[in-house]
């Protein structure tokens, strides 16, 4: 479902009669309906630090200069919000390759809590020193830092986790899979009962993600607890589950 989509699908099952025909330009419930339904989407990607549909990989989006220690992270579409290393033997990496080689020239570059790092290789003992970058950290500013500093121009990959989405357009869809689009509206319409006092969605939903006392047949629990069960496989080096 897109936008519109999930506005008039939380219209039909809060029993309201709007009928929505865009998506900017509301006031009054109309407004409160689109707020809801945003909220909900954002509290579900935030529930979960490792949702699989907010996992990315970059190639060779960013380049490397001779003579640089340090490159901002982008992101596969100028979305990034978090690195997910790779660490299949429990010793997190990026991967450098020189640009005039290409991908096959990729190799690790090891990450380093933060601490460690500047305490030794950014300490100001290897200033002068140059080759392919063999360790690197994620500063407190968010940067990725390396050493030793770039001998030659360099590409790097890497994945992480994205930004999140927020809808505004009438065909803005989330990007979460499409089969669990209606604990968007589920969530966004234990908001409206909250605020309302209509007991009667409360009673079938309960309130939020994670309320002890929801029904045990409620659609939002069962959906939420089907979406973690498919988009949670496999655990970031920096994310809980």
């Amino acid at each position: 479902m897109d936008y519109l989509a999930l506005l008039n699908r939380f219209a039909s099952e809060a029993d309201l009669s709007t009928t929505f025909s865009a998506t900017t330009g509301l006031t009054g419930q109309d407004l409160r309906a689109a707020q809801w339904v945003n909220q909900a989407y954002t509290e579900i990607q935030e529930s979960k630090s490792a949702w699989n549909w907010r996992k990315a990989e970059a190639t060779g989006v960013e380049t490397i200069a001779i003579g640089d220690t340090s490159v901002t992270l982008l992101g596969a579409s100028a979305n990034f919000e978090k690195l997910l290393p790779y660490d299949p033997t429990g010793h997190p990496f990026v991967l450098f390759y020189q640009n005039a080689v290409g991908v096959t020239d990729a190799q690790e570059c090891y990450l380093l809590p933060y601490h460690e790092f500047n305490g030794y290789y950014d300490s100001g003992r290897f200033n002068n020193s140059s080759g392919r970058p063999q360790f690197c950290t994620i500063t407190p500013t968010g940067t990725l830092r390396f050493f030793p500093k770039a001998d030659v121009a360099y590409k790097i990959k890497y994945a992480h986790t994205t930004t999140l989405q927020t809808l505004s357009a009438t065909s803005d869809t989330p990007v979460m899979p499409t089969r669990y689009h209606m604990l968007i509206v589920y969530l966004a319409l234990t908001y409206y009962g909250a605020s309302n006092e209509v007991n009667r969605i409360v009673q079938r939903l309960g309130v939020g993600l994670n309320d002890p006392d929801a029904p045990k047949g409620s659609p939002l629990r069962t959906m939420y607890r089907d979406l973690c069960r498919d988009q949670l496989q496999g655990m970031s080096y920096f994310g809980e589950s």
